[in-house]
């Protein structure tokens, strides 16, 4: 059972506004904690939706745990902006260090696709990315090149 004491972090599985309660799923032990409008904060009542990233502790009830002190994590619900990448964008442009530039163009790789331009400097900053693009792009060596 989940520690009253402990704060913790989890994925919001359902919330229903207009009821004011939901459920999130606990990163720890992957275990439901039921979520009522009073443990969110006055400000997160209204922007809390399935799949947000959330803090909180937890409150040993009768029918199982529950959330006190929900806070969202704002950075893990931030999304990038499509950007539209120039064909005139060359691997250079892309700060790699030269070790890697040598290795691309070893590799027989000209300039980059639009996803390889916008995805190679998110991965090499250990970031998560999400990137879709049609067959043929690029995409394998966006990801697999660093």
């Amino acid at each position: 059972m989940l520690n009253k004491t402990q704060r913790m972090t989890g994925t919001v599985k359902w919330y229903n506004r207009e009821k004011g309660f939901g459920f999130i799923t606990s990163d720890m032990n992957s275990e439901d904690v039921f979520l009522h409008h009073t443990a969110l904060q006055q400000h997160e009542d209204v922007s809390i939706v399935t799949g947000d990233r959330i803090t909180f502790t937890i409150q040993k009830q009768e029918k199982g745990p529950a959330a006190l002190e929900v806070k969202r994590l704002e950075e893990e619900n931030k999304i990038l902006q499509s950007v539209q990448v120039s064909n005139g964008t060359k691997f250079a442009d892309l700060d790699l260090n030269p070790e890697l530039l040598h290795a691309i163009r070893d590799a027989g790789y000209g300039s980059p696709t639009p996803i390889q331009a916008q995805a190679i400097p998110i991965v090499l900053k250990g970031q998560d990315l999400l990137g879709c693009a049609q067959t043929g792009t690029g995409k394998t060596a966006a990801f697999a090149l660093p």
